[in-house]
């Protein structure tokens, strides 16, 4: 575990490390400590509200660089040589026998500043994490496909499929060789691929085998939101490299079925793996640790029980400041969605409409047509009426204890209790949707965007009751 200090009297200890001396796909990186060196830093990670897509995590750090330790051209530095964009560096936080990581990213330079005249001397230092490097990168052409099993023959083309290791194609057509035979591949649906023969002279003999085999990578179907999120990231960022352990092992079997042929080789990955996120109503975001996270849209229905209360009540968690709005930011009763065909679907419900005049909302996505009503029908059940909402609150780490201030994250489920000196008390149930720590000497605050949990009640097997909680989830 890192070296550690106090930020200040009754708040969590910190830890910053950074690994100069390892290429930043290496796994295990080495580890060094720069903890003495920071004078603040602050760490922002998730989006502004449900509505909003995530943004890429950010670290900035104040480092004290009066020794020149972080100057790139230092050739008596501790780091020199290794002071070069990209090197990982993590953000540790400590409360008690309790020890959680806040931030893993990728620095982006060493900047030199010289304020006071220049008779102070600092390295203001920018880190994002793993969505920052699929908003640079670019796919990578598909590797050969491993085919195994039987082929079908068929008239005038054939049905494809294999066991093993499935890549997503960048793109239609794209060509594979069985048995010195050319296939065109032009289409895919469900686990098929559907190709027409190439013409290198071969005849249009029947191949070996009769049916055909299932395409499948264990726990997923090959064109499920989820795995076309996990394809695009090992195919963009780890193309010819072994990712860490463990590294997809967050990314959820999505519950939406995707488009083929939507992904070519000048998508941007970060846009594509939004795409595929927005397609399910799900959550994508760069972990703590820096892998991948990915939640379905069922992971806040049936995660229904709040990690803790935010209030003024006793055993509740004291904020410092709390909004409550109630406005038409977050109302909207028609809603439009377009899929990659250009086709459009579209909800809207007249009563809203009446009420409150129509307000559109716009939505694109690569998953089906069938998906994309349901998912038109979802946005406008909880969008049509207005509400209450609780957009955001601040906590003072003076008065929140560390462990709870350390444990907070993204898609993390709470209630928040208001109690006016006079009227009704207001309790919503939220899910943070952005986190920001800002630590100073003796100050550590930290601010949470958050969203109200579904509005629905969905029906839930042998807890439901007919026709007070018996919505169907989709």
């Amino acid at each position: 575990m890192p070296n550690y200090l106090s930020v200040g009297p009754s708040l969590p200890d910190f830890a910053v490390e950074v690994a100069f001396a390892s290429l930043p796909t290496a796994d295990p990186q080495v580890w060094t400590n720069v903890t003495p060196y920071v004078r603040q830093l602050s760490i922002r990670r998730g989006r502004n509200n449900e509505l909003a897509r995530v943004e890429a995590g950010t670290l900035d750090l104040l480092l004290d660089n009066r020794s020149a330790r972080f100057n790139p051209e230092n050739s008596s530095g501790p780091y020199y040589g290794n002071l070069v964009p990209k090197r990982q560096v993590r953000v540790w936080a400590r409360s008690g026998a309790t020890e959680k990581l806040l931030f893993t990213g990728f620095v982006g330079g060493w900047p030199q500043e010289f304020p006071d005249s220049g008779s102070d001397a600092v390295a203001r230092v920018s880190a994002t994490d793993m969505m920052g490097l699929l908003a640079r990168a670019r796919f990578s052409p598909p590797p050969p496909l491993t085919l195994i099993g039987s082929i079908t023959d068929s008239a005038t083309s054939l049905q494809v499929s294999a066991t093993g290791t499935i890549y997503w194609p960048t793109g239609f057509p794209y060509v594979i060789t069985i048995d010195s035979e050319d296939l065109t591949v032009t289409s895919a649906a469900g686990a098929i691929f559907t190709v027409t023969r190439g013409a290198n002279g071969t005849t249009a003999t029947a191949h070996p085998g009769g049916s055909v085999i299932t395409t499948t990578e264990v726990g997923f179907d090959p064109f499920d939101s989820g795995n076309m999120i996990h394809q695009a990231i090992r195919n963009s960022l780890w193309p010819n490299l072994g990712e860490p352990g463990g590294y997809y092992g967050n990314i959820a079997v999505g519950k939406t079925t995707l488009q083929s042929g939507v992904l070519t080789s000048d998508s941007n990955p970060l846009e594509f793996v939004h795409k595929c996120a927005d397609s399910e109503a799900g959550q994508f975001f760069a972990g703590v640790d820096g892998f991948p996270v990915f939640n379905n849209r069922h992971y806040r229905i049936t995660n229904t029980t709040s990690t803790a209360t935010f209030g003024e009540g006793p055993g509740e968690i004291p904020y410092q400041d709390v909004e409550i709005s109630h406005d038409e930011q977050q109302l909207y009763n028609n809603i439009v969605i377009t899929l990659a065909g250009g086709q459009k679907v579209t909800a809207s419900d007249t009563t809203s409409q009446a009420a409150f005049w129509p307000a559109t909302l716009s939505r694109e996505t690569i998953g089906l047509a069938g998906e994309a009503q349901d998912l038109a029908y979802y946005l406008l059940g909880r969008l049509k009426n207005p509400q209450l909402r609780v957009p955001d609150l601040v906590l003072d780490g003076h008065t929140v204890s560390g462990t709870t201030l350390i444990g907070l994250d993204l898609d993390q489920r709470y209630t928040v209790k208001r109690r006016p000196a006079s009227g009704t008390a207001i309790s919503k149930v939220v899910f943070v949707e952005g986190i920001e720590h800002s630590l100073a000497p003796a100050t550590w605050m930290t601010s949470l965007d958050l969203s109200n949990a579904d509005v629905e009640a969905y029906w839930i097997l042998g807890t439901s009751q007919l026709g007070v909680d018996t919505k169907l989830a989709w």
